[in-house]
């Protein structure tokens, strides 16, 4: 999840960065770099997805948060 957020967050700097530019040529290179952090965030998502997770979603904390609030229940 972390590595997607760090995805996401570079996409959104490269946009900006894409606007900023002054030099086409800076802009052009920021746009091929944009392209490849695409393709790197939906290749995260798809492997998450492979193993039983979605993008921003851990299986794992929402089993333990459900543990928890059963273990709660039962000494209350």
């Amino acid at each position: 999840d972390d590595a997607i957020a760090l995805e996401a967050s570079a996409i959104t700097t490269l946009k900006d960065m894409i606007e900023d530019a002054i030099d086409p040529q800076d802009a052009a290179l920021y746009r091929e770099h944009l392209m490849e952090t695409e393709r790197q965030k939906a290749q995260l998502e798809e492997r998450l997805s492979f193993f039983g997770r979605e993008a921003g979603r851990n299986v794992f904390k929402d089993l333990i948060n459900k543990a928890g609030a059963i273990a709660t229940d039962m000494l209350h």
